[in-house]
């Protein structure tokens, strides 16, 4: 009869609900020992990020570097100061090892400040009070370095072999901790213009002299850059 709806049956009800809400599901199941494998999968790749972590670290903390040239001028503050007392001139690097020993604020009258007394290296070195200053000679190995061997900037570079490298024209500190990591030469023509220009690590000095710089020859270093790019591709 017309206005009636067709009657269904509870039975044919259920079914399209089943129909309507039942989820779907993927054509391939995954047995237990594939699902194990993906779960392992997962946990070694994993476990190779952690362990790359260290050397990643390792590799940024290496490009943190303090260069000479940023040294030289940098305000030296009092804590409780916002006007600088005096000016980086220079800095003293212990040739046996490469740390820094001192900056040196005041090259006439011999005023260091050791890296010790340093509280912190912002926009310029800070230090608690002027009670920090203190004289080359009232240190040793300061004033020993300072009389045998002198700056290393414009010292000139020289291999083993007695081949000029040119000058060092700057170089690079460890800004953590304050050790020298390379040195930056080059030759120089009308003391204006630079060519020539090489990168030495601090491993390739062999002796530090007041006169000059002795490195590696050019031939052993890059034997020694063939062995370390060999070690990296066999790590990889």
């Amino acid at each position: 009869m017309l206005g009636l709806e067709p009657r269904t049956s509870w039975s044919q009800t259920r079914r399209a609900s089943q129909l309507r809400y039942t989820p779907i599901h993927r054509s391939a199941k995954q047995t237990p020992a594939a699902n194990c494998a993906n779960y392992l999968r997962c946990c070694t790749r994993i476990l190779h990020c952690f362990l790359d972590l260290p050397r990643f670290f390792g590799n940024i903390s290496m490009m943190m570097e303090i260069f000479y040239s940023k040294l030289v001028g940098m305000p030296v503050y009092e804590t409780d100061g916002l006007r600088p007392i005096l000016l980086v001139q220079d800095v003293v690097i212990d040739p046996e090892n490469g740390k820094l020993l001192a900056f040196i604020v005041d090259e006439r009258n011999g005023i260091i400040i050791c890296p010790t007394d340093v509280v912190a290296v912002r926009n310029g070195i800070v230090v608690r009070n002027e009670d920090d200053l203190g004289k080359y000679d009232d240190v040793l190995r300061v004033k020993t370095v300072v009389e045998s061997v002198g700056s290393l900037f414009k010292k000139p570079v020289v291999t083993e072999d007695g081949k000029t490298l040119g000058k060092v024209v700057d170089f690079a500190l460890d800004e953590k901790f304050l050790v020298l990591t390379a040195l930056h030469t080059a030759k120089v023509f009308l003391g204006i213009v630079q060519y020539d220009t090489r990168i030495i690590p601090a491993g390739n000095i062999v002796e530090v002299t007041v006169a000059k710089i002795v490195v590696k020859n050019d031939e052993a270093v890059e034997k020694v850059e063939a062995k370390e790019k060999t070690a990296i591709a066999v790590e990889g």
